[in-house]
């Protein structure tokens, strides 16, 4: 069974479970969250739209709604949408992530740069972070930070290649 097919069946159980109780937020977060997987991303909104006015306390839904609007292009909303999920849990590393890649986008460098040194205090071993780091320091002309951060980047991909061997 192909991506595309386990997709295609996700969103059916989804749909089954959305046809029992369209008040279920979960239902409505994964049937969004299948859609942003098929590309369908205007979609996806109006699903993270309705899981979210069911539970506008779910900082995964807003983190979705969020990844929607940034394939959509949509920086600005999808800036609003990590915000709120970062407020709602602010332990969530990858909302963090979310926001300095945005923000990187919109030309914010420093607020990239601290959204992704935020993100590495909760999860100093994440690449991306690292790489995320890397660039804004990068835009922002601070090369030898931004050479230690890549340092970091190769260190760590290098960590998780030999455990998963």
């Amino acid at each position: 069974m192909g991506d595309m097919e386990r997709f295609s069946n996700a969103l059916d159980s989804y749909e089954q479970a959305l046809f029992l109780d369209l008040r279920y937020a979960p239902a409505w977060n994964g049937k969004a969250s299948v859609l942003c997987q098929l590309k369908r991303f205007d979609e996806a909104l109006r699903a993270y739209e309705q899981a979210w006015q069911l539970n506008p306390n779910a900082p995964q839904t807003w983190n979705g709604n969020g990844n929607a609007y940034y394939q959509l292009g949509n920086y600005q909303m999808a800036l609003v949408a990590y915000e709120q999920a970062w407020q709602l849990n602010p332990k969530m590393a990858s909302a963090l992530h979310n926001i300095s890649l945005v923000l990187k986008q919109l030309h914010r460098y420093e607020e990239a740069l601290d959204a992704a040194e935020s993100a590495l205090r909760l999860v100093p071993s994440d690449p991306d972070n690292w790489q995320h780091k890397a660039e804004a320091l990068r835009k922002l002309h601070r090369g030898k930070e931004a050479r230690a951060a890549e340092a970091e980047v190769v260190r760590w991909r290098n960590s998780v290649r030999e455990q998963s061997m």
